[in-house]
């Protein structure tokens, strides 16, 4: 899964043959891709950096939601209103998870057309 990218954040990436600016993009240390730039050149870097960073503590609040939930419904035991409770808050996350996909889906979608990519 690709994070979003916007038109002005990968011109350079694009044009260039070596392939450089696309290894930049990634820590040459670990071999994990570094999704939060330290520099910010144009406002379509900001705007991938911002949507990026949503899409990604929204995954992970939704994620910890579902280990609370999940967690909170198997020690409930006997505890009816517990049990309801638990159950509750791992419906809300995993909803919460499938709204940030589509979220993502529906983003890159939007970006794409922007980009004339989708005819």
């Amino acid at each position: 899964m690709e994070l979003i990218q916007i038109p002005g954040a990968l011109a350079a990436a694009d044009s260039d043959t070596t392939g450089a600016a696309r290894s930049a993009m990634i820590d040459q240390g670990t071999g994990v891709p570094n999704f939060l730039p330290t520099t910010i050149s144009t406002p379509t870097d900001f705007v991938a950096l911002l949507l990026n960073a949503i899409l990604i503590i929204a995954a992970f609040v939704a994620f910890f939601g579902i280990l609370y939930g999940g967690f909170s419904y198997l020690t409930a035991g006997a505890d009816a209103t517990g049990a309801d409770k638990g159950k509750r808050m791992l419906f809300t996350s995993l909803a919460a998870l499938v709204i940030t996909a589509f979220s993502y889906v529906i983003i890159r979608f939007v970006v794409e057309a922007l980009q004339g990519k989708i005819s």
